[in-house]
């Protein structure tokens, strides 16, 4: 009896961690040093030598989401058709150079 009560408590344990609340923030890094609290990623290269490679889509046109299937305000993608960094924010057609 004193195992079955044992065994169910640890159970009922298990099975309510998963829900509880946590925060975080990211640092992908070769190098040591302090995350910037402001950030939620943040990327940074002790060598100075490394870059963020971005998604590569081929725009059908810079005033229509297509490819993609609706606009993401914030999302930005590299454009292959036409070369230039684009925001997913087609109605202000602003390009990032």
């Amino acid at each position: 009896m004193i195992k079955t009560l044992g065994g169910s408590t640890l159970l009922t344990l298990l099975l309510c961690l998963p829900t509880l609340n946590t925060n975080a923030q990211i640092k992908i890094s070769n190098s040591s040093g302090i995350i910037n609290s402001e950030s939620l990623l943040h990327l940074e290269s002790s060598t100075n030598d490394r870059g963020f490679l971005l998604t590569r889509i081929a725009l059908q046109a810079t005033n229509t989401a297509a490819p993609l299937t609706s606009h993401i305000a914030g999302m930005i993608v590299f454009n292959t058709a036409t070369a230039g960094t684009v925001p997913n924010d087609v109605n202000s057609r602003v390009i990032l150079q």
